[in-house]
C-alpha cells in the first residue's frame, strides 16, 4: 500500500517557514508548486495554529489519505485548522499525518 503522505515528501522542497511547535507538537513544512505540506506526528485534540509566510493566501486545506472536511480559517499570517475527530482505525497512518494547504 502506498504511503498516504508521500505527496508531501517526494518531489517537494523545504519551505522557508521554519518548523514550529504548536499545541505541544512539532510541525515540519515542505512545498511543491502552490501547495504547502504541514507534517505532524501527534493527532491534535485542539485546533492547529500555523504560521504562514508573508503574502500567502490559502484557498483550501485537506489531510492526505483522509476524505473528510477540514474546518480552517486564515487571519493574516495565521492559519487555524480544526481536524476532525477520528478513531484510530480511520486514520490514514499511525506514525505521521500531512496537511495539504493549497495557496493562490
Amino acid at each position: 500500500m502506498a504511503s498516504p503522505y508521500g505527496e508531501a515528501i517526494y518531489g517537494t522542497r523545504k519551505r522557508n517557514t521554519p518548523s514550529e511547535e504548536t499545541g505541544g507538537q512539532k510541525v515540519f513544512y515542505t512545498g511543491k508548486d502552490k501547495n504547502i505540506y504541514a507534517v505532524f506526528s501527534t493527532w491534535p485534540q485542539q485546533a492547529l495554529q500555523l504560521n504562514l509566510e508573508k503574502g500567502i493566501t490559502v484557498s483550501a486545506v485537506s489531510i492526505l489519505g483522509l476524505n473528510r472536511k477540514i474546518d480552517w480559517k486564515q487571519e493574516g499570517e495565521k492559519l487555524s485548522i480544526m481536524l476532525p475527530a477520528c478513531t484510530v482505525n480511520k486514520l490514514p497512518s499511525f506514525d505521521a499525518w500531512s496537511l495539504k494547504i493549497v495557496t493562490e
